[in-house]
């Protein structure tokens, strides 16, 4: 299964979930309810976080360019203009 699927997947399982528990009558009410759903408001983005303990690794760049990573995600995950340096 593809990731972003795996998180569609969740998310809606956990919005059916959560909307289980309430069965609201009134239309404008359920309407904005829905809206709100619809907005993504009750789910964070994804956190990533680099704790610097971690053994430095190589950056974003130099396994783009040996292959290891997609080209594009040398220009996704910048600082700036500066590569990120992954830690293992």
């Amino acid at each position: 299964m593809d990731i972003f699927d795996l998180d569609s997947a969740l998310m809606g399982d956990y919005a059916q979930f959560a909307r289980s528990f309430s069965l609201i009558k009134a239309p404008d009410i359920a309407a904005s309810v829905n809206a709100l759903y619809r907005s993504g408001r009750f789910w964070p983005d994804p956190l990533i976080s680099i704790n610097p303990r971690y053994e430095p690794g190589v950056t974003v760049t130099a396994l783009s360019g040996d292959g290891t990573l997609h080209p594009a995600t040398a220009q996704i995950f910048r600082s700036g203009n500066q590569t990120l340096l992954l830690h293992r």
